[in-house]
């Protein structure tokens, strides 16, 4: 059982997670591994720790494929004990399970930043893609595309604005920004080559790193078209999807985590790109539940109104955006993070 603990969490660490910051741990006890959330991501979009809850939601699906390939049925009790978030997870590795098929998509997943084709996805691939979560109680799959999907897109690259202008964000996010891949090999981050930048935007964002320079190039508006950059390439996919919850709590952010990764790794075999737009659904969260203290009353109003019109655009009613997805077709990235081996204790 040991070996097949240890290949099932090489494979599992190929969840996605904000900046790859890779917030998981281990305790491995006889046959019950306990997850829990280690703590390493502090950034605004992380209040409530529910960025790292839902990225351990998409590692627990990995465990439970990875097992399933093993033949070994993966029982996964959530948060067991209700005093203590940060055990996200009880897994017993007990029985016998087929493999599901998904599991062959675990480490060819990846974030995909390269322009997309804008081409229709078909009517039986939507419903595909959206199939592959209907057991995942109190999520649901939204879907829009065409005007709606721009229009989303728009409202989504100002996340970006956001990060290049705070500079507490800007300072977190290039805190986990690795430049080379000597650098990556070493201390696995956010690898520069997977921002798929040209050469003369890698010199800017490389610029931007400095302070300084990145208060004196927002004077002059460089944020801004930034962030129109950004908004085109979002407008680029064939549709944006939403991953809407019906409470939360801390649970149904896991269940998000987890019908996230069923939904990616569906459009893995479909042989479809995919690359997350969380930033304003988590900043809206922190600026709800806080008032965003450390966000500038204009920044705090921007994120509230990209909110509140990417709800309306969707015609979602009740519930709230966990995150985003944009989806198409486009060649593969040139690069991807890598991972850093799992830290399990063994008790």
């Amino acid at each position: 059982m040991r070996e097949n603990i240890e290949r099932i969490l090489s494979r599992a660490i190929w969840a996605p997670s904000g900046d790859n910051v890779q917030p998981w741990s281990f305790i491995m006890e006889n046959n019950t591994l306990r997850v829990f959330n280690n703590g390493s991501d502090n950034s605004f979009y992380n209040h409530r720790q529910v960025a790292s809850i839902m990225a351990i939601g998409a590692l627990i699906e990995n465990i439970r494929l990875a097992a399933s390939a093993e033949h070994i049925m993966a029982q996964v009790t959530a948060f067991p004990r209700k005093e203590d978030s940060s055990h996200v997870a009880s897994i017993v590795f007990d029985g016998h399970a087929e493999p599901d098929p998904l599991h062959q998509w675990i480490e060819k997943r990846a974030s995909n930043r390269r322009p997309y084709d804008s081409i229709p996805l078909p009517a039986d691939v939507q419903r595909t893609l959206k199939d592959s979560t209907s057991k995942i109680n109190g999520v649901r799959v939204a879907i829009i595309a065409g005007e709606a999907k721009d229009r989303v897109a728009t409202l989504s690259s100002i996340n970006e604005r956001v990060v290049l202008e705070n500079r507490a964000m800007r300072d977190f996010f290039f805190k986990h920004i690795t430049w080379t891949n000597a650098e990556d090999e070493e201390h696995p981050g956010f690898f520069v080559d997977t921002l798929e930048l040209a050469s003369h935007q890698r010199f800017v964002f490389q610029l931007y790193s400095r302070w300084p320079l990145a208060r004196a190039f927002n004077a002059i508006g460089l944020s801004r078209v930034i962030a129109n950059e950004n908004a085109v390439i979002y407008r680029s996919s064939s549709v944006i999807v939403a991953f809407v919850i019906n409470d939360t709590s801390l649970e149904y952010y896991l269940r998000a985590g987890i019908a996230l990764q069923r939904f990616w790794l569906t459009a893995c075999s479909l042989s479809l790109a995919v690359q997350p737009l969380a930033g304003i659904p988590f900043l809206s969260g922190y600026v709800s539940a806080t008032g965003g203290p450390a966000l500038t009353v204009s920044h705090r109003e921007m994120i509230k109104t990209a909110y509140d019109e990417t709800v309306e655009t969707f015609k979602l009613g009740i519930g709230t955006i966990a995150i985003m997805l944009r989806v198409g077709m486009a060649p593969p990235p040139t690069a991807r993070t890598r991972r850093a081996p799992p830290r399990m204790q063994r008790v």
